[in-house]
């Protein structure tokens, strides 16, 4: 056991010192000990490379949107227009929406979606919870998994 790492003070008295003479101990301390913590620079190396990293990335994705895009982008103004935080896009959106907007959708185009068997009103409503959900929360998942499973139940009811 070395001397430091003793609760008790080692007076570095060299071949032997006071207390390991005293107790008939190999008396042994460790000359050079390394800092404790991360080397000096490894936070800003690490920051570096990550930095680094994530530029590269988002090239990456630049590069593959443009080219998946293709012209869509430049002909529409939505598509290559900057990017705005979304509450404000949507607080804006639906401050220009007006209840009609909603009224273009005819009788007939209703009644498909209402025709849909019971098992596709299912799995839309699995995949979006599985695949959309995540990203778009706008659906409350209990209430709306009851409202299908009560749809399933009585078809018949609007």
């Amino acid at each position: 056991m070395l001397c430091r790492q003793r609760k008790t003070r080692c007076d570095r008295k060299r071949l032997s010192c006071s207390f390991c003479g005293k107790n008939s101990f190999e008396c042994q301390f460790v000359t050079s000990r390394k800092a404790p913590g991360v080397r000096a620079g490894c936070v800003s190396e690490l920051e570096r490379r990550i930095t680094v990293r994530l530029e590269n990335e988002f090239q990456e994705f630049k590069e593959q949107s443009r080219l998946l895009t293709g012209s869509t982008a430049r002909n529409d103004p939505a598509i290559s227009a900057p990017l705005v935080e979304p509450k404000v896009v949507a607080t804006e959106t639906l401050g220009r929406c007006d209840s009609t907007a909603f009224s273009s959708i005819s009788g007939k185009q209703l009644r498909e979606y209402r025709n849909l068997s019971p098992s596709h009103l299912a799995r839309f409503c699995e995949v979006w919870f599985e695949k959309y959900h995540l990203w778009f929360p706008v659906l409350h998942q209990p209430t709306t998994l009851d409202s299908c499973r009560r749809l399933i139940e009585q078809p018949h009811l609007p």
